[in-house]
């Protein structure tokens, strides 16, 4: 049997936010999560909510077709890049920035 693959990606807010990440991913990996990709917000010149990073994404984790996704947020930018990207979404309500 092969590997159950649970495709996840950061996607960050800003520039520079591989440098967050580097501290963040290894704390995840301690409590059992161990992400198959990362796209950050600077890696490429268009940001959410377009669809650039989660086709990057894809790309680099060889995923099709873009419905076979399923796109997690907790931010409605998050939720317009995953329809636009023609992913299922799934929008959460009790967790983020603008959960506190």
């Amino acid at each position: 049997m092969g590997r159950q693959l649970a495709l996840v990606a950061f996607f960050g807010s800003g520039s520079d936010t591989h440098s967050i990440m580097d501290r963040v991913l290894p704390l995840a990996k301690t409590q059992g999560y161990e992400a198959d990709n990362l796209v950050c917000a600077g890696d490429l010149p268009h940001g959410r909510p377009t669809p650039m990073n989660m086709y990057k994404c894809f790309l680099d984790l060889d995923v099709w077709p873009a419905l076979a996704v399923v796109k997690i947020d907790d931010t409605g930018v998050g939720i317009d890049e995953g329809r636009a990207a023609s992913c299922w979404t799934v929008g959460l309500s009790l967790s983020g920035n603008e959960a506190g």
